[in-house]
């Protein structure tokens, strides 16, 4: 695939595999894995952002992501490799797919007139208490019309 689009400033690629199992000749079922690489075209080179490894054990399909920041300039070429041999029998299902890939603009917005609070916490420094916060505000309360 090509990127060509300028404002974008990070990918997010969506693959996954079909079924992830190992059959053996005695009907048990075991887990098994694939490894995939994410590239981006870098001064005519393949450069590996992502290496991923899928483990487990599962009959369906099963999707995962991963975002690349640190993007080149536009526009570039982008692939997922895998590392795995292909199976060559029934007993390995281990079909890989790439559903999709997202362009993610970082939109920096401002809020003018607005009071914005974000808090993160350990809860294990509370214990059982709940935590609770005050804060001193400034300001106006407005009515808001409730077709708005």
């Amino acid at each position: 695939r090509t990127i060509t689009s300028a404002n974008i400033d990070r990918l997010r690629f969506t693959f996954g595999v079909q079924a992830l199992v190992e059959t053996t000749s005695k009907g048990d079922r075991n887990p098994s894995e694939v490894r995939l690489l994410v590239q981006i075209q870098r001064n005519g080179g393949w450069v590996t952002e992502k290496d991923i490894t899928i483990k487990g054990k599962t009959t369906s399909q099963y999707l995962a992501s991963v975002v690349v920041d640190n993007l080149p300039p536009r526009p570039f070429n982008i692939r997922m490799r895998r590392m795995t041999p292909d199976s060559t029998t029934d007993q390995l299902q281990n079909k890989t797919l790439w559903s999709s890939y997202t362009e993610i603009i970082d939109v920096k917005q401002c809020y003018p007139n607005t009071a914005l609070v974000g808090v993160q916490v350990d809860s294990e420094q509370f214990g059982s208490q709940q935590v609770s916060r005050n804060y001193y505000l400034r300001g106006r309360i407005l009515q808001v019309p409730s077709n708005y």
